[in-house]
């Protein structure tokens, strides 16, 4: 499915009937173990592991998407020792025939600096997310943004 594909489909299921979150508990559960297991394994393998064969992120800083689960862990792997990405979702919203379904939610990137206090970094993703024929959910789509706005007290 191409993006401008999955990007509609996600925001159909936005504004979709309460019916449709039926299946969003398990897909939320998802993409906080998603978020987790970047804590333990780190960033490379955790978003190779979650990403379906056709996956694609896309990075304010690249003009074309990084495809394909290799590649992406690849773009992970310098991220530097210390760094640290935590994401919480916000929302989960799942197709009717609960097969295909999205999350966003907030991320905060914390980058150790030399004699200082780390670089804290916040923003907001979305990821689509398919369900695979074995039953996991892996992201098909992901991408987000930083934000100047700060978190609520």
């Amino acid at each position: 499915m191409k993006i401008s594909g999955m990007i509609a489909m996600a925001l159909a299921l936005s504004g979709a009937s309460a019916a449709l979150g039926a299946n969003a508990p398990g897909l939320m559960e998802t993409d906080k173990a998603f978020s987790d297991r970047a804590q333990t394994a780190g960033l490379a393998a955790a978003f190779e592991e979650y990403a379906a064969p056709d996956a694609e992120i896309l990075r304010e800083s690249l003009w074309e998407p990084i495809t394909g689960p290799e590649a992406i862990g690849e773009s992970f792997a310098g991220a530097g020792e210390g760094v640290s990405l935590v994401w919480e979702p916000a929302r989960a919203e799942v197709s009717e025939s609960g097969d295909l379904g999205f999350t966003w939610g907030r991320w905060t990137l914390s980058m150790p600096q030399a004699d200082e206090e780390p670089r804290i970094v916040r923003g907001k993703y979305i990821s689509v997310w398919r369900r695979q024929p074995d039953g996991a959910w892996k992201y098909v789509l992901d991408g987000g943004h930083t934000t100047t706005a700060s978190p609520p007290e």
